[in-house]
């Protein structure tokens, strides 16, 4: 539970599996970006899930007491939990041996704790066509206990000179227009905003714009 804006923030790839999201606001859950993938499955979602995932539900958990998180004997939540979709690490070592050839993953480690604490993602625009090979998508996650540390920085700082190596151009993105702080991230980076995308995300019955930022190399 959490009041400092969702109860699970997201601005890569990410899955959650056999958990309970509730009771936090404004959001359950904070997408980042639109290049973000979020997958949810057999959790207890407050207000419900409609995006990627399956076997998700909206109930009330039924905890022991408000300061007392343990299920109650009756609770919806118990004997709902899938064993056979906790293979989250199966589905992340899948994404990244499939990651295409032209992009960039850069990981964030404490090197004291063997943690991971950030990582940012660059994919080709489109593949579809090769007029579109010079602009890529850029997507970049930060833990909340190391953020304003320059982390984000110097994953972008990497990214960007791999990038060029690779051929891109431009890097170009969308940011929620209620993410002033990852809007202002990128600016720092040099992104410059080109259009809002309105009603671009839908969070529960929310629309949330988009904004729209460029940078070239």
């Amino acid at each position: 539970m959490s009041d400092q804006g969702a109860g699970v923030f997201v601005g890569g790839i990410t899955f959650v599996r056999n958990s309970i999201c509730r009771g936090n606001s404004p959001d359950e859950l904070d997408i980042l970006t639109s290049t973000t993938y979020l997958d949810i499955s057999s959790c207890e979602i407050e207000g419900g899930w409609t995006s990627a995932g399956s076997n998700n539900f909206n109930a009330d958990p039924d905890f022991m007491s408000p300061i007392n998180l343990r299920l109650s004997l009756g609770s919806p939540c118990i004997d709902t939990a899938s064993n056979g979709c906790c293979a989250d690490e199966d589905l992340e070592r899948e994404f990244i041996i499939n990651f295409t050839q032209r992009g960039v993953f850069q990981i964030a480690e404490d090197s004291q704790d063997q943690k991971i604490i950030g990582f940012q993602v660059l994919e080709p625009f489109a593949t579809y066509t090769h007029a579109f090979d010079h602009v890529a998508m850029i997507a970049t996650f930060v833990d909340l206990d190391y953020r304003r540390r320059g982390i984000g920085m110097c994953l972008s700082e990497v990214t960007f000179e791999i990038a060029r190596g690779k051929g891109y151009e431009k890097i170009f993105t969308f940011v929620r227009a209620d993410n002033p702080a990852a809007l202002q991230f990128y600016l720092d980076l040099g992104f410059r905003i080109v259009g809002t995308a309105q009603k671009q995300a839908k969070i529960g019955d929310k629309y949330i714009d988009e904004i729209v930022i460029e940078k070239f190399l």
